[in-house]
């Protein structure tokens, strides 16, 4: 498993143990987190952010959803303030 914390836009966080090859955003919305929309499988159309320091870990911007993989164990995404 591999842990991710989601932030929300009211400044939540939210611990989740998610299984590699699952999408971070399906692993948010299995966890019922909120703040995150994904209507095209990308970051940003989720509406999230993930910080520098992950970007050589990513390609960015991902164009198609972002699988959990061991490496990203620790990844930290935060929810832009006005998506619901």
């Amino acid at each position: 498993m591999v842990q991710i914390t989601y932030i929300s836009p009211d400044e939540l966080y939210f611990a989740a143990a998610v299984a590699p090859n699952v999408s971070v955003l399906e692993a948010a919305l299995a966890h019922g987190r909120a703040g995150i929309s994904g209507d095209r499988g990308a970051c940003t159309s989720c509406r999230v952010h993930i910080g520098a320091d992950w970007f050589d870990r990513i390609d960015p911007p991902p164009t198609r959803p972002l699988a959990v993989a061991k490496d990203l164990d620790g990844l930290i995404v935060r929810a832009s303030r006005g998506v619901r």
